[in-house]
């Protein structure tokens, strides 16, 4: 081609571009397109084509570029034989990498780094010891294995971790700060390191085991969940005790970690924070609180519920309270079903950010902060079970109440169809610690659930979270009283399944364990026996008989009418 003409002479060249060193004729011109065709098409045709195609981005589209270096796995597993690469040639510095399905998969050498690095379906990588290096992405559709060494996210622009497969690290650092982004879940089971940026988990989950840790977190570098997704430690009040930081934040500048302290049944635990609060309790939907509340709720669970004894500290930032949020008169709250505080209106600690701690957290889902008269009314201090000889004790106490009516009791088989047992008359208007107890007499052999609702003098309902229980033996020692309620002339104490000729000291206490009666006796024989008491002398009111001796004991509750 020659300015506008295509030079060819049939069967003996054909159509070229550029100079030649036989002909010597190049084209002076800008081509955009050619075509080749073996049908004659006219310059008003030529001239419609062009026309309806000048803007070249309505007609053409560049993908990603692919990964340059192709495992083939011909000849073994090792990274460093050229063989196993298409081209016969290891991947430097700068490379992505896309390992198949082959025969052989790769296994690291030798510490590397390259870009991304693609694991499709059937195919597996092993880091084999070695710390890898990824200034780009890893995608996963396949199995990537990592039981020691380090993997490290670095480079100027944010690394993706996805994929068909979850990925699980060993060491893993974050070190880029426009950070680290999971969109599909992943598992460290050694240490996140931060060195630079945050972890942002979206709708993903992240791990760490049992054995694991966190270090270098702050204010600046921190997981952030901006979506469904949750960042669980596990192994919290076994393999690693003493205060467990999450460090979390609901988006990019937001630093909010949560800390337990879990002294209780060890579990793993799993936090989320959402911006926002509502009167339901799920941040997202319902009617927002806008007023002396902080502006966002902190989602917490444990993996397997009951058994957990929480020393709980929520954090948070000056900008994320709704006026007129009091910091000095200030409470956790904790919703199930409605908002409940868990401690007592007291002032928070520190100086932007603040804290609060709720101590003795046995349940949980959606918490909150508060003041004033935000809804979070309820102080509930505690709620828990025991189990004493064939009975189960629920036992619960306030720190204040507003106007309580009454508490319903409920027990349930299986968590979630409840029974009515009965209902304890609440102290209506009180700024004190009350403390409260209900006995079950017949309880249910294995686990089973109770839980407490609150009804106000208005008849409104509030419902707490059960608390299970696990009965192994209902053979054990037992009493009942007749009547009950009863006189304070006298009582009838019916015996039953205690050890024969055992001498067996008794009292009856009130409900904050002052000595009211006492009395000793001995066991006839292990079946049923009736003991008389007479001259109680007793108040009106709730009463507590224990019989008890070095190898056994039984309690049950006492109720005298004057």
């Amino acid at each position: 081609m020659s300015g506008n003409t295509l030079y060819t002479t049939p069967g003996v060249d054909e159509p070229t571009i550029g100079n030649t060193s036989t002909l010597n004729r190049g084209f002076d011109g800008q081509m955009q397109e050619a075509r080749v065709s073996n049908v004659a098409r006219s310059a008003d045709w030529l001239a419609t084509e062009f026309n309806n195609q000048d803007d070249p981005s309505s007609f053409y589209s560049v993908g990603p570029e692919e990964a340059r270096f192709y495992w083939l796995g011909s000849t073994s597993s090792d990274w460093g034989n050229p063989t196993n690469w298409g081209g016969c040639q290891i991947p430097d510095v700068g490379e992505s990498v896309r390992v198949p399905n082959q025969t052989f998969d790769p296994a690291l050498d030798q510490n590397r780094t390259i870009v991304d690095l693609i694991i499709e379906n059937g195919a597996s990588m092993d880091v084999n010891g070695f710390n890898l290096s990824l200034t780009g992405d890893l995608l996963n559709d396949g199995t990537f294995n990592q039981s020691n060494g380090t993997v490290t996210f670095t480079g100027s622009s944010g690394n993706v971790i996805s994929g068909a497969n979850s990925s699980t690290f060993n060491h893993l650092t974050v070190d880029n700060t426009s950070g680290v982004n999971i969109a599909t879940s992943a598992t460290v089971n050694g240490t996140i390191t931060f060195t630079n940026g945050h972890l942002i988990i979206g709708d993903a989950d992240l791990t760490i085991g049992g054995s694991g840790s966190l270090s270098g977190f702050g204010s600046s570098s921190y997981v952030v969940t901006n979506g469904t997704g949750e960042f669980c430690q596990n192994g919290i009040g076994s393999s690693r005790t003493g205060n467990i930081i999450f460090p979390v934040g609901k988006v990019i500048g937001s630093y909010t970690p949560v800390t337990i302290n879990n002294s209780g049944t060890g579990d793993s635990f799993c936090v989320r924070i959402c911006d926002g609060i509502t009167d339901n309790g799920t941040c997202t939907t319902g009617t927002a609180m806008t007023t002396e509340v902080v502006d966002q709720t902190y989602f917490i669970s444990e993996g397997m519920p009951g058994g957990s004894d929480v020393t709980l500290t929520l954090q948070w930032n000056a900008t994320e309270e709704l006026a007129p949020f009091d910091r000095t008169l200030c409470s956790i709250g904790h919703f199930s079903g409605s908002w409940a505080s868990i401690t007592n209106e007291s002032s928070a600690q520190g100086t932007d950010p603040y804290t609060r701690t709720a101590n003795n957290v046995t349940d949980f889902s959606p918490f909150g902060l508060g003041s004033g008269s935000s809804p979070l009314p309820i102080e509930l201090h505690y709620c828990k079970t025991k189990v004493v000889g064939s009975f189960v004790e629920l036992s619960w106490g306030t720190l204040t109440e507003l106007n309580n009516d009454f508490f319903t009791i409920e027990r349930s088989k299986d968590g979630i169809n409840y029974d009515r047992l009965g209902t304890v008359k609440g102290a209506g208007i009180s700024n004190e610690n009350k403390e409260y107890l209900h006995i079950d007499e017949s309880p249910y052999l294995g686990l089973s659930f109770y839980r407490l609702i609150q009804t106000d003098l208005d008849g409104n309902s509030m419902q707490y979270s059960p608390v299970p229980v696990v009965v192994d033996d209902l053979e054990a020692p037992s009493i009942k009283v007749q009547p009950n309620p009863g006189s304070s002339q006298g009582i009838k104490v019916m015996l039953n399944g205690f050890t024969a000729n055992i001498k067996t000291d008794g009292y009856i206490t009130d409900l904050k364990g002052k000595k009211e009666y006492e009395f000793q006796y001995m066991i006839k024989d292990t079946g049923f026996q009736e003991l008389p008491l007479r001259g109680l002398n007793l108040s009106a009111g709730l009463y507590i008989i224990e019989l008890k001796n070095n190898f056994e004991s039984a309690r049950t509750k006492l109720l005298i009418l004057k």
